[in-house]
């Protein structure tokens, strides 16, 4: 053999081997590069009825990441596959949730949404991937203001294309909860529309529910229908927090407030404890324990402020622990006084136990061990009308009780009333039966006193004349010094006291000239009291009143009264028929007078200038009218009423006095044989109408 043909087929074989080689290396690459990320997506199915949980891939940063660093990590398959229909990962705002997902192939026209059908998120961000990047398409959340575009407040929506993958960034306060689908337009609006039809229902019958338990507070003033219906309201409001209709209809602009919409969540359950408290009466049972409920009271105020602090995650934690706590204490009392023999508590421990169990069956579905249902998604509502409709019952019937109570308190009155009135007449009849007896023993002795009378009535009628014209003469002489001592106890104190100020004032004076005036003063005052002094002499000289009446001259009575009050005579309004001419007692009138313009004078008003009107006109051809009015302070006439001219009475403790002059005057006028009364009104004044004989 020659080496040649060796050498040959060795260089053969390695050709072979090093083509084999390369080959296989090409179609490996080739293979490698035809296998990237992109390709081993599953399309997310359009309308479908579940969640597409299970065709996302999602990424929990410990950090806020860059859209470029998500894509590269996505690339490096740090993206895990979801495995249940719906994602919820506990997450803040300072931890996003990252997720990416591929579109299908559209066979619709339509427009296509991408649908969350949670309306919670502080902030949700959609990229597109294009051009091996990530390309921002929209930003949504309660963190911005409201868009309007969004489809439905209930709902997170955004419009997509075919055959593109979307990355997520989403944020929230506390959780991320990520019910996604992808709908065409038309099944959107189907589902979302009997979804706001539920709603409208459910807020109808809890509203009516709320209204019908404070009409009857307002019937029964029991305390469990007020705050079962503000239990009732406080769901309606929770509910649309939670749906995301406050925000959307009642402050779009102001996003700020949906940072403390943890503080709404706790508001609306505060009065829960309370209604409890009342509805099982448990002061009835367990007196020494209110405080639980105030506790729990007091938690629910506490987690409003701890949102406002700015610890929104341990708020939200605190209020959902707290709301599962509760309904375990409520089940537990309701069980305890149900044992007690109150057969509403049964009611009560059925009505929180299904409310519970809606709560239970929605966490399983959020944790994919039970298939979501209308049930479930709507856990809320349904739990709270069935909650609300049992309570319902039972309020109804603690109405019926409260009515049949004060029905049947209405008969025992009656009954009460009717024993009263039979023991009434019984003692009537024996009451009739007793004075029929004693007046025939009355008659019997009147018949014999009757003879005994007709002889002494002879004498008695001689003597009670001459005693009756003595009784005149005594009744005429005490009215007559009656009138003298108050003349000369109250008509003479006015100067007296005028002249005992002037006197002082004159002692002080050094001037030359006011003494001259003050020495004019005290003459005046002088005469004034010679005056008085004169007619006292003329009631003292004449004991028949008849031979002591005068002309009076009621402009002079009345000028020498408001010169002694000091009352300015621009002040007084005087009006006197020029045809009247007035025989009287002067010394009565002058009285009458000086007593009402003092009244006048004392009881006028701070806030405005003294003003008197004086009239006196004829009223019929022997009788004339004396009025006189001010301005003051007024009475009240409902509380006066006939006590006005009694002895002593006064009704302003303000200004000084002993409450005699109009009980003095009422003597006088009776004297006179006229009449007085008053009209007055607090705040505008008072007016004496004296009716006398001309």
């Amino acid at each position: 053999m020659t080496k040649p043909p060796s050498y040959r087929a060795a260089f053969f074989k390695s050709t072979i081997v090093i083509l084999f080689v390369f080959l296989n290396l090409l179609l490996t690459l080739n293979t490698f590069a035809g296998n990237t990320w992109e390709t081993t997506i599953a399309p997310m199915t359009t309308n479908n009825r579940h969640a597409g949980g299970k065709y996302v891939h999602t990424f929990n940063p410990n950090k806020a990441i860059s859209p470029d660093s998500a894509l590269r990590l996505a690339k490096n398959y740090s993206f895990k596959k979801n495995g249940i229909d719906i994602y919820s990962r506990v997450s803040t705002i300072k931890q996003p949730v990252w997720v990416y997902f591929k579109t299908d192939s559209f066979i619709s026209s339509e427009t296509h949404f991408l649908v969350i059908e949670n309306c919670n998120f502080n902030l949700i961000t959609l990229y597109a991937y294009q051009n091996d990047s990530l390309k921002l398409i929209e930003r949504k959340g309660m963190s911005l203001p409201y868009q309007k575009d969004n489809l439905f407040p209930e709902q997170t929506s955004f419009c997509i294309q075919p055959n593109t993958i979307y990355f997520i960034e989403a944020y929230d306060l506390f959780n991320i909860v990520l019910p996604i689908f992808i709908r065409t337009n038309t099944v959107n609006i189907k589902s979302s529309v009997f979804k706001n039809y539920f709603n409208g229902f459910y807020w109808g019958v809890i509203s009516v529910m709320g209204i019908v338990a404070l009409f009857f507070f307002i019937r029964s003033k029991e305390r469990a229908f007020l705050y079962y219906s503000l239990f009732l309201f406080g769901t309606i409001v929770l509910n649309l927090c939670l749906e995301g209709y406050l925000f959307a209809y009642f402050w779009p602009d102001h996003p700020e407030i949906n940072t403390h919409k943890i503080a709404i969540y706790a508001l609306s359950a505060i009065t829960t404890p309370l209604f409890v408290y009342h509805f099982l009466d448990i002061k009835s049972y367990y007196p020494g324990t209110k405080f639980v409920f105030l506790i729990l009271t007091g938690v629910f105020l506490l987690i409003p402020i701890m949102s406002f602090m700015g610890w929104y995650a341990q708020a939200l934690y605190s209020l959902q622990m707290i709301a599962f706590l509760q309904i375990i204490v409520y089940i537990v009392y309701g069980i305890s006084i149900w044992k007690k023999g109150n057969q509403n508590a049964l009611y009560f421990i059925l009505a929180w136990s299904l409310y519970l169990s809606s709560i239970v069956f929605a966490v399983l579905s959020s944790l994919n061990i039970i298939p979501r249902t209308t049930f479930v998604n709507n856990y809320v509502q349904i739990g709270t009308l069935i909650q609300g409709g049992i309570f319902s019952f039972i309020m109804a019937g603690k109405y019926q009780q409260y009515k049949l109570t004060h029905i049947q308190s209405q008969e025992k009155i009656i009954d009460v009333l009717k024993e009263r009135e039979l023991l009434l007449t019984n003692q009537n009849d024996t009451l009739e039966t007793t004075v029929f007896n004693r007046t025939q023993e009355l008659n019997r002795t009147n018949n014999e006193l009757n003879t005994l009378n007709t002889k002494l009535n002879e004498l008695v009628s001689q003597k009670t004349w001459e005693l009756q014209k003595s009784l005149e003469e005594i009744v005429s002489t005490n009215n007559q010094l009656h009138q003298f001592n108050y003349i000369t106890s109250h008509n003479l104190r006015g100067p007296v006291s005028s002249l005992k100020g002037l006197i002082e004032l004159y002692s002080e004076e050094k001037d030359a000239t006011e003494r001259a005036v003050y020495i004019e003063k005290i003459r005046h005052v002088i005469n004034r009291m010679d005056e008085i002094l004169i007619d006292l002499n003329k009631i003292l000289s004449y004991r028949n009143s008849n031979s002591i009446k005068e002309l009076i001259d009621f402009e002079t009575m009345i000028s020498n009264n408001l010169r002694q009050l000091e009352i300015q005579r621009i002040q007084v309004n005087l009006y006197i028929d020029p045809s009247l001419e007035i025989y009287g007692i002067k010394s009565f009138y002058e009285s009458i007078f000086y007593n009402l313009l003092t009244n006048a004078q004392k009881y006028s008003s701070p806030e405005r200038t003294l003003k008197i009107t004086i009239q006196i006109i004829r009223l019929a051809e022997h009788r004339f009218t004396l009025t006189v009015s001010d301005n003051g302070i007024g009475m009240d006439e409902s509380k006066t009423g006939d006590k006005l001219f009694g002895f002593y009475k006064r009704f302003h403790t303000h200004v000084e006095g002993k409450g005699l002059g109009l009980y003095i005057t009422k003597n006088q006028i009776d004297m006179l044989g006229g009449t007085i009364r008053a009209e007055s009104e607090l705040n505008v004044g008072t007016t004496f109408i004296i009716e006398l004989p001309c």
